[in-house]
């Protein structure tokens, strides 16, 4: 496949989809055949250039965050898909996999190190939100980490922007049901205090065993959370917040509505 500039110069290399070492719903990753730094995302289908915009907004996201770089072209002049950094997915691991105690043991983990990668993602959230941008899906399949704290987050052309809003596609486990179908910084928010929740405890604040809610969005709207007095049968893998002023912060966030990124610095 031939890609182009903005002014509808052909570039000096090809891409191959049969050369794709990755594929999704939306597009193929491919190696840069000039830049082994980069990868290229295509399009499945060619995009509208409206898009232009949206991802040129997302090119002022922080260091943390796959971003594009150059965007190409197709030769009519639409989007074909852009570049982004490389990243060595053999030194990560999916943010979900140190939601489980034995993999944390087994591969340093340890509070410290969550403690490194709440406040990397936390500083993350913050500097999106600063620049307009809203994530919208914060889940933990899109977020890596590493037992340095360090945290790269991917699949950034889902995010919203201040010219292309977000589509509304969210994970379950972090949607905001109490103010769906909202999708801002606020369920941005929610959103990171479900998984640093459910990082340091080893439980979703809205999971556990209690019939009268079955669904999470039952549960999410009736403020059955884990900290409610309801009668919940609570996992054996659960280990609770000690600190009092912390458990008063999430108290305010799962039992009373109140949406702020949680601070667990005391």
């Amino acid at each position: 496949m031939q890609l182009f500039d903005r002014l509808k110069r052909p570039k000096t290399f090809q891409v191959q989809e049969s050369k794709a070492f990755a594929s999704g719903g939306e597009g193929w990753v491919c190696e840069h055949p000039q830049d082994k730094s980069q990868v290229i995302k295509i399009y499945h289908k060619e995009r509208d250039l409206k898009l232009e915009q949206s991802l040129t907004e997302l090119q002022k996201l922080s260091s943390e965050f796959i971003k594009p770089n150059e965007i190409f072209y197709t030769q009519t002049g639409k989007i074909a898909g852009f570049s982004m950094k490389y990243i060595d997915m053999n030194k990560y691991v999916i943010l979900k996999k140190i939601f489980n105690n034995t993999f944390c043991l087994q591969n340093g983990f340890d509070k410290k190190i969550k403690f490194k990668i709440y406040q990397n993602l936390k500083n993350a959230v913050e500097q999106a939100h600063s620049v307009g941008i809203t994530i919208g899906d914060l889940n933990p399949y899109n977020i890596l980490v590493n037992n340095q704290g360090e945290v790269v987050m991917i699949d950034v052309d889902s995010f919203g922007t201040k010219s292309k809003p977000h589509n509304g596609v969210l994970l379950e486990d972090i949607r905001d049901w109490l103010y769906h179908p909202k999708v801002d910084e606020n369920s941005d928010k929610y959103a990171f205090d479900v998984l640093t929740f459910w990082m340091f405890t080893f439980l979703h604040p809205f999971r556990g065993d209690y019939p009268q809610h079955k669904t999470l969005e039952e549960r999410v709207c009736k403020k059955s959370s884990v900290l409610s007095s309801l009668p919940i049968t609570i996992p054996k893998c659960y280990q609770p917040f000690q600190n009092k002023g912390i458990v008063d912060q999430f108290v305010e966030i799962f039992q009373n509505g109140k949406r702020f990124l949680v601070d667990l610095t005391g």
